[in-house]
């Protein structure tokens, strides 16, 4: 299942009064493709903060929780999307079990392969265009895929893996063998190219799910496992009560195979715990038609997935049958399981550091600036000579740095690139170069905003990818202890998200003025005393940049 995601957002606004501003993104599950339009799910999630557009905060980092929020699909839809998304994991992890117990030698390695293959081609396409993994660059299909879906990315690498121990095999390599796949993987791409199986709206980065989240999913996979195991142990205590007999070896057998299809189980359930593309409701379907398999077959129903029972039939098998039943399968999933936490958990490690970055820095700005209300801007530009636009970005405040239009949705950054509408007007070199200490400081001309059109669009027009920002319009703030004003989004991206060089701390851009003993002394109180020691924070948030490579 995927999920279109629509948020509405409570924005200050010139007259006072708030504006409802909403943002649109779209979430692909792990599947091979992206699900037809009956299958998708539609949240929609209110929130009283301000939306990305005027705030400036990246939007897959949401500061609170919604309010309101509200799911909706055609659940007469349920069976079948089950069955799509779990004969296309269960392909996968046949694959991925049979690649461990691949040999060198083993002769029939082309015809297993030939088989497998097109499962090794669907993990590893580019969803967005009809790239070859060798070939594509998208982001969403690269080292930063779990910051779109962890479960595509463990998917994608336990495949990369599969497909490294065929490499050192003479057959598989053979001039022969080649032909075959090559022959293979262009009848795939064809029919992938051909019913358009590719999804050009926009992919959005996700945040990685809470703790509580993950552990509400781990309790309710516990529950269902553990309740299908106990069927099984009750139905063979029966079966054995009924015959007269006490437990035989027989029974012991059977509990043994079903105890291997428990791991299977156990593992299919841990990849789908991350898949951020379906709901707690989708969640829960699939784990159920998962744990089905555990029960022996004879007595129990099918689960209506060719490639499940197929899975199932063959890690039921001792590991010295396997070979001999043709599957090549059949020890436990103890492994795997440990390999697919430690995937996790290294990325959620990496996500953690991230997030207590961002965190920190934003409580800089959050105590450093306050708001400006229209009536105080109007004042202070007939008094004062405080500027009518923000001297960042050179748009009016309160309205919208791009052209009127709303920006389409687009891919992620490193794919091919789309028409965008064009900033109104961009931030030149030669303009805000009057001196090293006003207008636009060296702490912004560093991030080469006046160099790239495409980073400037991304920066002050465009949305982020996969994000279709409906409005815009950031609010006039006053740097505290200066009092200089800039537009909020533009002071926040330049303090927070896009401050990522070691060497430099949060200042005004135009007096270079740093936060105050009283601010610093809050973070140490946040990040402790030693990170925040010398010259330089070190306190990267490239992740969250817009500005990529730069």
């Amino acid at each position: 299942m995927c999920i279109r995601h629509v948020q509405f957002f409570e924005c200050p606004s010139r007259d006072g009064v708030h504006k409802r501003h909403s943002i649109k993104s779209n979430i692909l599950c792990s599947n091979h493709f992206p699900c037809p339009d009956a299958h998708w799910e539609y949240r929609t999630s209110e929130y009283t903060q301000m939306c990305p557009g005027c705030s400036g905060e990246p939007p897959e980092v949401p500061s609170q929780r919604p309010h309101r929020d509200a799911w909706d699909r055609d659940m007469a839809m349920d069976n079948v999307w089950a069955n799509n998304y779990i004969e296309g994991l269960a392909n996968a992890v046949f694959a991925w079990d049979w690649a461990r117990h691949f040999s060198q030698s083993d002769m029939s390695s082309i015809k297993r392969i030939t088989e497998l293959y097109p499962t090794f081609f669907l993990e590893r396409r580019c969803k967005e265009h009809a790239h070859r993994p060798s070939r594509c660059h998208c982001e969403a299909a690269g080292p930063l895929a779990y910051l779109y879906n962890p479960a595509a990315a463990a998917r994608r690498h336990f495949t990369d893996e599969a497909a490294a121990r065929f490499e050192a095999n003479a057959q598989v390599q053979s001039e022969f063998a080649r032909q075959i796949f090559a022959e293979i993987h262009r009848n795939l791409a064809a029919e992938c190219t051909g019913s358009n199986v590719y999804f050009t709206d926009g992919i959005a980065r996700q945040p990685f799910f809470s703790t509580e989240a993950v552990m509400r999913r781990q309790a309710t996979i516990d529950e269902i496992i553990g309740k299908a195991f106990k069927t099984v142990n009750d139905e063979l205590l029966e079966s054995a009560a009924a015959n007269g007999e006490k437990w035989t070896d027989a029974h012991t057998l059977m509990e043994s195979k079903a105890y291997r299809r428990k791991g299977l189980v156990q593992f299919m359930c841990q990849i789908a715990v991350y898949d951020n593309g379906f709901s707690m409701a989708r969640f829960c379907i699939v784990v159920e038609r998962l744990a089905r398999v555990i029960q022996t077959p004879q007595w129990r129903r099918s689960s209506g997935v060719v490639a499940l029972e197929k899975l199932a039939n063959a890690v039921s098998f001792p590991p010295s049958d396997a070979n001999a039943a043709g599957y090549g399968t059949g020890t436990g999933f103890e492994e795997l399981i440990w390999q697919a936490m430690a995937f996790f958990t290294g990325k959620r490690e990496v996500w953690a550091r991230e997030i207590r970055n961002y965190t920190a820095k934003r409580l800089v700005f959050q105590q450093s600036v306050e708001d400006v209300t229209d009536a105080e801007l109007q004042a202070l530009i007939k008094n004062d000579g405080v500027q009518e636009e923000c001297v960042i970005c050179y748009a009016d405040y309160w309205e919208r740095p791009s052209e009127k239009e709303v920006p389409p949705a687009v891919s992620s950054p490193t794919a091919a690139e789309r028409p965008r509408p064009r900033p109104r007007r961009r931030l030149s070199a030669q303009e805000s170069n009057l001196s090293n200490l006003s207008n636009v400081s060296n702490q912004i001309r560093r991030l080469k905003w006046d160099d790239d059109p495409n980073v400037q669009l991304r920066m002050f027009g465009a949305s982020a990818a996969g994000w279709t920002v409906l409005d815009r319009g950031e609010q006039p703030v006053r740097i505290k202890h200066c009092g200089h004003i800039f537009g909020r989004s533009c002071l926040f991206r330049t303090w927070v998200t896009e401050a990522n060089d070691p060497d430099l701390r949060p200042a005004c851009p135009m007096c270079r003025a740093e936060p105050p003993d009283g601010v610093i002394r809050m973070m140490e109180g946040f990040l402790g005393p030693l990170m925040t020691r010398g010259a330089a924070w070190g306190l990267p948030t490239s992740l969250l940049s817009l500005v990529r490579g730069q």
